[in-house]
């Protein structure tokens, strides 16, 4: 559930270069792709538990998040 949340924004994640609109609660990463039209895309999660490290790194006042799944198909 969403109830516990920590963190939601828009963020460019790597390295797909992609902004996607994230929301970080204390039972998973949930995020979908940020479409430029009516595109409507599925929100998936990765649950806390499959999650192993993850780091922010701020260039030119941009925020870009890199988060590591192993196993874990990417999109």
């Amino acid at each position: 559930s969403k109830d516990d949340l920590i963190l939601e924004g828009e963020f460019l994640l790597l390295p797909k270069k992609k902004v996607y609109h994230v929301t970080l609660t204390r039972n998973g990463f949930f995020f979908h792709l940020v479409s430029n039209n009516n595109t409507t895309y599925e929100e998936k999660c990765i649950h806390i538990s499959d999650i192993v490290g993850c780091h922010s790194l701020e260039q030119n006042g941009s925020i870009e998040s890199e988060i590591y799944t192993p196993g874990l198909a990417s999109d």
